[in-house]
């Protein structure tokens, strides 16, 4: 839930090692509930490379690219990620 402090919307495709099933997941702010499901999951048999992807609408979008790119770019720091935004790798 800490997420919806900075996003509108969350979305998360992961796929184990060895496994032909890719579980995506999205969330939206507007649609949080304690009292009925409102995570949407999905599974998609499919052949992408094992590995998670995290994909998050900004509340409020920074000044302009390069303000994301550093802001975002600590994430850079974590082994075997890549950080990408709007569709370039930082």
């Amino acid at each position: 839930m800490a997420n919806f402090g900075v996003c509108t919307k969350l979305r998360v495709e992961t796929r184990a090692v060895g496994s032909n099933v890719t579980l995506i997941s999205v969330a939206e702010r507007s649609k949080l509930s304690c009292s009925q499901e409102c995570i949407d999951l999905e599974r998609v048999n499919d052949d992408r490379r094992p590995g998670t992807m995290l994909s998050a609408s900004l509340t409020r979008r920074p000044a302009d690219e390069q303000a994301a790119a550093a802001y975002l770019g600590p994430l850079r720091r974590i082994p075997a990620s890549q950080v990408t935004l709007n569709g370039k790798l930082i």
